[in-house]
């Protein structure tokens, strides 16, 4: 199963999401830029 991550802005609120040929799920948020969202997940480049 192959899984892809993104970042996913929402009234000024980024979230990594995860995708995967099954569903998508929130797997992290509460992230202020897109920047500190890529620190933690940096796959979702």
């Amino acid at each position: 199963m192959k899984e892809e991550f993104y970042i996913l802005e929402v009234d000024e609120e980024f979230m990594i999401i995860s995708v995967t040929d099954r569903g998508a799920r929130v797997v992290r948020r509460g992230f202020n830029s897109r920047e500190e969202a890529l620190r933690e997940f940096p796959q979702a480049a």
